[in-house]
């Protein structure tokens, strides 16, 4: 064997390296941004989900003070066929009682039954 043939043993052979590395880097290069993906994916869902379970509850504290307050107006005066819709108004759409509250001039006036 003359020298230019080990000389395109050793080529061939970088060549094959060469390849072999560029394969290798492109692989981990596609898992990296598949993880990247995946994360990114998984961090905007928890966000999301925190955010409707905060507003969940939210709705629950501010419905529950809604129905706690309808049975309080039980004491004050008013008719009594207003405080029956403000308690259904409470129970059924919680948060949205308070602009029943608010709108209703007869409802729930500041003087209590004594």
């Amino acid at each position: 064997m003359t020298s230019s043939d080990d000389k395109d043993k050793k080529d061939k052979k970088d060549d094959r390296d060469e390849e072999f590395y560029r394969e290798y880097y492109n692989r981990m290069r596609r898992e990296e941004l598949r993880r990247n993906r995946e994360y990114e994916y998984s961090s905007t869902s928890y966000g999301f989900l925190l955010f409707i379970v905060i507003i969940l509850w939210i709705w629950f504290i501010v419905g529950l003070l809604a129905f706690i307050v309808s049975l309080v107006c039980f004491g004050f005066n008013g008719s009594i066929g207003d405080k029956f819709l403000g308690l259904i108004v409470a129970l059924i759409i919680g948060p949205f009682y308070w602009l029943y509250f608010i709108f209703n001039d007869n409802y729930c006036t500041t003087r209590p039954i004594y």
